[in-house]
């Protein structure tokens, strides 16, 4: 299993839904999708920082970002 990959895809999704919960709140509607984005997102981190403890540092973040959007791309 790829931790690097639960890791960054869970971050993208709470860096997306944090617009989508303010503009929801903004509009005054409930923030559903946001809401599910966010539990879905921080799962995925917490699963990933939780199976490989020490790995996610904020020193190894940008090695970690770099090397999947290069293996994606």
């Amino acid at each position: 299993m790829d931790y690097d990959l639960i890791f960054v895809t869970g971050a993208l999704l709470l860096i997306v839904a944090v617009p989508s919960f303010l503009s929801a709140l903004l509009d005054r509607n409930m923030p559903r999708l946001s809401v599910v984005l966010i539990i879905a997102g921080g799962c995925m981190v917490g699963f990933a920082v939780i199976s490989q403890p020490g790995a996610y540092t904020l020193r190894t973040l940008p090695d970690v970002l770099i090397n999947i959007a290069a293996r994606v791309l």
